[in-house]
């Protein structure tokens, strides 16, 4: 589960909801759903409708919807551990996980393609990468 923006890059990523729980019970369960719930995440509150017609704001959810499948689309292109089964442990694959999508925000700021990157210049990755904990 997953917010992203409109560049396509993931704003809070929440990896280990199983498939066949719905969205809106892995969404309340989850650390990104209690804060977003709490008001702590820097995002738009879709909640606050006053003052704005309803197909407006339907028109808004489904166009972010679309953002977050196209999102996870180019994702899924780019890495090509997402073009079948993933056979790893469940801790390694929620790792694979969070770093194919720091890579992927790294990549879009960066406008480049994997096959140009030059790490030396841009240790802030690198330290993303090296602070992935799945027990955060």
């Amino acid at each position: 589960m997953a917010i992203v923006d409109l560049d396509y890059k993931f704003i809070c990523v929440d990896v280990g909801g199983y498939g066949r729980n719905s969205d809106g019970g892995i969404l309340e369960e989850s650390v990104m759903g209690k804060r977003l719930e709490a008001g702590i995440l820097n995002v738009q509150n879709l909640q606050s409708r006053s003052n704005t017609r309803l197909d407006t704001y339907n028109y808004r959810l489904c166009r972010a919807r679309r953002v977050v499948e196209n999102t996870f689309g180019i994702l899924s292109k780019k890495w090509r551990v997402y073009k079948g089964p993933i056979e790893l442990k469940e801790e390694t694959t929620i790792k694979v996980i969070l770093v194919t999508c720091i890579l992927h925000n790294y990549l879009r700021v960066k406008n480049c393609d994997i096959k140009n990157i030059e790490l030396d210049e841009d240790q802030w990755v690198i330290r993303a990468l090296e602070e992935v904990d799945v027990n955060k």
